[in-house]
């Protein structure tokens, strides 16, 4: 690999990614620049992500192992747990998953950890940081010099990939753990040397690693009990995969499956949609960005939700490891489509309300509607949540036929509306310059403020109940959708949790969501 495909590699996966509907292109919800007042969150951009385009990623997976003291654990890239440290990256295979009997847990083990790094590049923060990132990875690059190392934290990859440029392989444990085979030649005190491609690597915590040098060439690495290094000054792409010996869980062909894909990896994945034209159905894409080896002999795992939705590719193999979703198995081929059944719902349900209710709904409607007091409110989640209700008893009053009632309900939700569009709320919205979002003011510089608002936490909570609301109030009073400060307000809330596009400069894309797991992110 030369050195102007290795930092090819690097810009050309560095732009952020959209979420692009297929069939009318990238198009952002708007452009325009905030005019809430600026502030900045205690929680501080660490300098690894001093590469990164802002707005920037606050809510992802890995993000983390970014905010200072850039010491965290991220959950991923699954199969793996992963800590992107001065001296390389630590990620850890968490075998040993238990339940609580209200929670299912992975838990970092040391005895099932590894350290990845170079032996060139100082043990220093300021020599390592994220270069490039999208929905589905991350790659953090690790330079000094001329030394340089790429670790591409990929999800559902079995491997965990590093590409190095003139560098020298390191590979640690944690303290009290040791190497104790490699290739079928024991370990003892003094240094041994192997040769070849693919290496087999025993620790005495009980887990097998399979070690892989790419390019067709044998390389030489030196092993004792603590410490595998080599080739030195070395230039290519190692990866390395835990073995899974599980009992009840393995297959007798995982390791020739793993060895005989191990050539082909990516760098994360554009995702992409569709919507049928009777909007019923929708396709997600995942194209992945191969960048060495065949495209179509590319192994990525996949959860139990894709699974169920997966059209194409559909080639499921023998390689299979357990998180905290249920297995992850894996799956051949570089253009994942997943085709989804969309809800129907509506502002009403999908049926009418039982009339042997009829009398008790209308009494505890009168009640619910007698108990609303609009005040100033104090904060985003508690009064988003009164805000949603009151504009769910409007629905319901017009279920029942209540046109007795339903002004009544309306200007109550007019009233609870008013205090965050002229500027009386006592929880002001503000813009956070550092990481790029609408926030509660009074939160910036303390986590437990409005359940952690000010430090990106819960947002697509806090602000669903308010889009909700808002979208309730514009079904019954369509005028408030010509008034501007509530256009405005409503726009920053739906950007903050929901931008599609790159092209808004002002907020991330997608805010919480993570695509590949299925689900949002609550913790800023």
């Amino acid at each position: 690999m030369s050195w102007v495909w290795f930092m090819f590699c690097c810009v050309v996966i560095g732009v952020r990614a959209s979420i692009i509907n297929r069939d009318t292109g990238d198009i952002p919800f708007s452009t325009s620049k905030s005019i809430l007042p600026p502030v900045q969150t205690a929680a501080v951009p660490g300098s690894l992500l001093n590469g990164v385009p802002f707005p920037l990623p606050a809510d992802k997976w890995w993000t983390a192992m970014a905010v200072t003291p850039q010491t965290s654990e991220v959950a991923g890239p699954y199969p793996y747990l992963a800590m992107v440290m001065d001296e390389g990256i630590q990620f850890c295979w968490p075998r040993d998953r238990t339940y609580d009997g209200t929670s299912v847990h992975h838990s970092w083990n040391n005895n099932y950890a590894v350290i990845v790094g170079a032996s060139e590049i100082p043990a220093v923060t300021t020599y390592r940081q994220v270069n490039s990132w999208d929905e589905i990875g991350v790659s953090v690059q690790y330079k000094s010099g001329q030394a340089a190392m790429i670790s591409y934290l990929v999800q559902g990859s079995p491997y965990m990939t590093f590409t190095y440029e003139a560098a020298t392989p390191n590979i640690t444990l944690f303290k009290g753990v040791t190497f104790t085979s490699i290739s079928g030649t024991s370990i003892g005190a003094s240094p041994i040397t192997v040769t070849g491609q693919t290496f087999t690597v025993t620790v005495s915590g009980g887990i097998i690693w399979k070690l892989y040098a790419l390019g067709g060439n044998d390389v030489t690495l030196s092993a004792t009990e603590t410490e595998i290094t080599g080739p030195s000054i070395f230039t290519g792409t190692l990866r390395i995969a835990a073995l899974n010996q599980q009992t009840g869980q393995s297959f007798p062909d995982t390791e020739s499956l793993l060895d005989q894909y191990s050539y082909t990896y990516a760098v994360g994945a554009n995702v992409s949609y569709t919507i049928d034209d009777n909007g019923e159905t929708a396709n997600v894409y995942f194209e992945w960005k191969v960048i060495d080896g065949n495209p179509a002999d590319l192994l990525v795992l996949t959860w139990p939700h894709h699974r169920k939705v997966l059209q194409a590719p559909n080639q499921l193999l023998h390689v299979q490891y357990l998180g905290v979703r249920g297995y992850q198995i894996a799956n051949v081929g570089a253009e994942w489509v997943m085709k989804y059944d969309l809800p129907t719902i509506n502002f009403h349900p999908p049926r009418g309300f039982d009339q042997s209710c009829t009398e008790l709904l209308n009494k505890y409607l009168d009640y619910d509607v007698s108990q609303i007091v609009p005040s100033i409110p104090g904060e985003f989640y508690y009064a988003g949540k009164v805000l949603s209700r009151t504009a769910r008893l409007l629905v319901i009053a017009d279920e029942l036929g209540r046109t007795d009632i339903m002004p009544t309900i309306l200007s109550l939700l007019q009233e609870l509306f008013e205090p965050w569009i002229n500027g009386s709320t006592k929880a002001p919205p503000g813009y956070e310059t550092l990481w790029g979002g609408l926030v509660d003011s009074n939160g910036v510089t303390n986590v437990n403020v409005d359940f952690g608002n000010g430090f990106y936490q819960d947002h697509h909570f806090h602000y669903g109940y308010h889009l909700n609301a808002a979208a309730i109030l514009a079904k019954y009073d369509p005028s408030w959708l010509t008034y501007s400060t509530f256009k405005t307000y409503v726009d920053a809330l739906a950007r903050d949790i929901g931008n599609p596009s790159s092209l808004d400069p002002f907020y991330p894309v997608t805010r919480h969501k993570d695509w590949f797991a299925g689900h949002s992110w609550a913790g800023g």
